[in-house]
């Protein structure tokens, strides 16, 4: 069973800045007090439309460890832009890494895609070991679409105008602005 992390301290790039939010919000640049606050406003709105969706947005890499090339291979995040690097131990128990030749990255459609090999015969990984192979990918859209952008200012909106719990709302418009970038799991 394959298992994955984030990449620590990459550089992660803004769907909305501060500044674009504070505009929207109609709030002059220069009122600075509240700066932090919205920043937790914009994370949660990206945290709660990457949920919906049940996919990626904001451009993450991650280090995907299984037992083998197999393994590596059922890594379920959808929207896989590169494949940064496939490593692995050999019977010797030394690192290897694998040919950039030996996989792709394959497109299914416009949101998903998946890792190929292209040979005919994988190296064989060190038994007993949970991290013989590990992938290096990194997820997300190489372009945000204006829909999620704007369903993300929604969201701040949202949260920045009722700052406290009240009862159940649905954002409708939040919903269908997301609505056809959510993934539905099949078999």
């Amino acid at each position: 069973m394959a298992y994955f992390v984030e990449v620590e301290n990459q550089q992660i790039p803004e769907i909305v800045s501060l500044a674009v939010v504070k505009e929207h919000l109609k709030i002059e640049p220069e009122f600075t007090q509240e700066d932090v606050l919205i920043q937790s406003y914009i994370d949660a709105a990206i945290s709660y439309a990457e949920g919906y969706t049940g996919r990626i947005i904001q451009n993450m890499q991650y280090e995907v460890y299984g037992v083998s090339f197999e393994d590596v291979l059922n890594f379920k995040q959808q929207t896989k832009i590169s494949v940064d690097s496939l490593e692995y131990y050999d019977e010797n128990n030394v690192l290897q890494t694998l040919a950039e030749t030996s996989y792709q990255l394959k497109k299914i459609d416009k949101f998903e895609s998946v890792i190929d090999y292209v040979v005919d015969e994988l190296p064989t990984v060190k038994e007993q070991r949970s991290d013989a192979v590990k992938l290096v990918v990194t997820c997300g859209f190489k372009k945000i679409p204006k829909v999620i952008k704007q369903a993300v200012l929604l969201l701040v909106s949202d949260f920045y105008e009722f700052r406290s719990d009240r009862p159940k709302t649905y954002s409708t418009s939040v919903q269908n602005l997301l609505g056809p970038y959510k993934y539905y799991a099949t078999g």
